[in-house]
């Protein structure tokens, strides 16, 4: 198992089970918190997730209450998500313990580690997302 899923799964244990909501909803409701106009094709990029993923996650977070579609008046084609009160509220009640979690793990490395790592963190994020830019690579 990677370190991002052992990451994504100790936080799912922690903070999930307070919510109901699959890893994959949680995620995207997360983005839909913090993006300035969150939208599916934005959480398949941010979040790296493939469409139907994402679909499936929004479907759920609409289903709970959590968020809405609405058309997005730059391109109608394009369906913006609204995260409702309801949404809010789970976010805020939940989101401390998802930082802890983030927290801990951070917390586990050295202010010298954490330095060094940055720039290598960087680096690799940036040849992943060139890569996702070129076909067939």
């Amino acid at each position: 198992m990677t370190l991002a899923n052992l990451i994504a799964r100790s936080t799912a244990q922690r903070t999930l089970a307070r919510t109901g909501l699959s890893l994959n909803a949680w995620r995207v409701l997360r983005y839909a918190t913090s993006a300035a106009a969150p939208s599916a094709a934005g959480a398949v990029t941010l979040l790296a997730m493939d469409k139907t993923t994402v679909s499936r996650a929004v479907r759920e977070l609409v289903k709970a209450g959590l968020v809405r579609l609405v058309p997005n008046p730059a391109d109608r084609r394009q369906g913006l998500i609204r995260i409702t009160e309801a949404g809010r509220r789970l976010y805020r009640r939940t989101a401390p313990v998802d930082r802890s979690v983030d927290d801990s793990f951070e917390r586990q490395l050295t202010a010298g580690e954490r330095t060094r790592l940055a720039p290598i963190f960087a680096k690799l994020h940036r040849h992943a997302r060139s890569l996702l830019a070129e076909p067939d690579a």
